[in-house]
């Protein structure tokens, strides 16, 4: 029996019964689901950056050292720009402008 199979199922099951917890019995609305995903973007994104830390090629020791120091910083501020991107428009949407100092209050007009 493949141990680890099963405890990865039982950990997605969770991660996705989680929110269904969260709109049931915790009373969460449609912006606290959305700032749920996006918050599980910057946990993917930074367990991205570990595993690009780690990465080697077959039959070296470790991928070259130049190589580190262009593509992790260029996936830092390439996928932190995204993840900007999508929590301003997540705001945006939801008609809350928490987190953003007031910059966008009363942007629009709105």
């Amino acid at each position: 029996m493949d141990w680890g199979r099963w405890i990865r199922s039982i950990l997605a099951l969770a991660s996705a019964a989680a929110p269904l917890a969260g709109v049931v019995w915790g009373g969460w609305d449609v912006r606290e689901v959305l700032l749920l995903y996006w918050a599980e973007n910057l946990v993917i994104g930074f367990w991205q950056v570990v595993k690009m830390a780690c990465a080697r090629r077959p039959g070296e020791a470790y991928l070259g050292i130049f190589g580190k120091l262009f593509l992790i910083p260029f996936f830092i501020v390439h996928y932190g720009g995204f993840c900007a991107g999508h929590g301003l428009f997540i705001n945006l949407l939801t008609g809350n402008d928490v987190g953003l100092g007031g910059v966008m209050e009363g942007a629009w007009g709105w």
